[in-house]
Parts: C-alpha cells; sequence; structure tokens
C-alpha cells in the first residue's frame, strides 16, 4: 500500500488493514514492515493465495457481505454505519472464488464513515499517541518508525 497512492495517513491505511483482517479472515494481510523506497513509505504485507478460476457474481457477493451486516450502495459497494467496502463487483479481481466455491476477498477498499472516525479520534488525544498506538499494534521497530514518519512529511 504506497501511502501516497491511498491519499491518507499511515494510520488510516493501517486501520483499514486492520478492518479487512476482522471482515475476512480467511484473507488476513499479515504486517511483515515498512521499507523506504523512492523517498516514500511503503508498507509490506502478505497474504495467502488464492487459487481461482472464476469470478462469483453481483448476487453472490452481495448475499456474503449481507451476512457480515453490509447493505449495497451504489454499485460496488457496500456500507454499515462504521464502513463502506468497495471495489467488490464481479467484474473486478478483487473477489475470488476458490475451488471449494468460497469467496475470497483480496483487496477490496475500506472506507471509514464519519461516525467511526470521531470514536477512534474522541479515544485519542494527539496525533502522536495515534502514532505510537498504531505502531505498537503492528510491532514497527524504531527504525521503520521513522521511516514512515519521514514518508507522510
Amino acid at each position: 500500500a504506497k501511502l501516497h497512492l491511498k491519499k491518507h495517513s499511515p494510520e488510516y491505511v493501517l486501520f483499514e488493514h486492520i478492518v479487512h483482517n476482522i471482515l475476512f479472515p480467511d484473507c488476513r494481510l499479515e504486517f511483515l514492515g515498512v521499507v523506504e523506497e523512492f523517498h516514500e513509505a511503503r508498507l509490506v504485507f502478505k497474504q495467502q493465495a488464492v487459487r481461482a478460476d472464476t469470478r462469483p457474481n453481483d448476487k453472490q457477493i452481495a448475499e456474503y457481505l449481507g451476512r457480515l451486516g453490509l447493505k449495497p450502495e451504489g454499485r460496488y459497494g457496500f456500507f454499515n454505519d462504521y464502513v463502506i467496502v468497495t471495489d467488490v463487483g464481479q467484474d473486478g479481481d478483487n473477489v475470488l472464488m476458490d475451488d471449494n466455491q468460497h469467496l475470497r476477498f483480496i483487496d477490496p477498499i475500506i472506507g471509514f464513515k464519519e461516525p467511526l472516525l470521531s470514536k477512534l479520534s474522541s479515544l485519542l488525544t494527539s496525533e502522536e499517541e495515534t502514532d505510537n498506538l498504531v505502531f505498537d499494534l503492528y510491532g514497527l521497530t524504531p527504525e521503520e518508525r521513522e521511516i514512515v514518519k519521514r514518508g507522510v512529511k
């Protein structure tokens, strides 16, 4: 996840990946670390490969996400009071169907609705406190913390 492409803070991107792991535990992203590449911070994740010859249709995707409590919003988006999951239509490559007919959500876009952002920000009193919480959550080394801080300046 290149931070400049996401146009969000590193914390936001990390929270997006945490929510991905909560919603789609069978396709969880394992955080490997932070590297500096071409003068930008790059968060490195690993995900188990999914063998798939077919893609689910929009109805199958909607049924799966409905079981998670997400309602349709537009053609490729689903939401609840806190998050919106987008880029999950049958024409894309972010949802695959494995050999056992299980849906695998590889890399949907997860956004946060204002109530969740407000709740998160009310729990933390400063940007530094937020940074340290996320850094601790992912076990970043002091060197990785510095790479992230330099990468977002």
